[in-house]
């Protein structure tokens, strides 16, 4: 049995990559930049406060 070839479907959107083990963190800083991150689910509290608090002074946090 000879593997599967994989071709490119043309006019077809690429697939949504699956990040329902993963949260996405949006955060607005007092500089005014926004960043987004992605952090696996397991992820402690303390540690995703340490990871955003690293890039400057918070002003928001918004979670999806």
């Amino acid at each position: 049995m000879q593997p599967a070839t994989l071709r490119p479907q043309l006019g077809r959107a690429p697939h949504r990559i699956n990040t329902s083990h993963e949260i996405r963190v949006d955060v607005a800083y007092v500089d005014g930049a926004t960043l987004s991150f992605l952090f696996p689910r397991s992820v402690r509290i303390s540690d995703l406060n340490a990871s955003i608090r690293r890039a400057g002074r918070v002003q928001k946090v918004t979670l999806r």
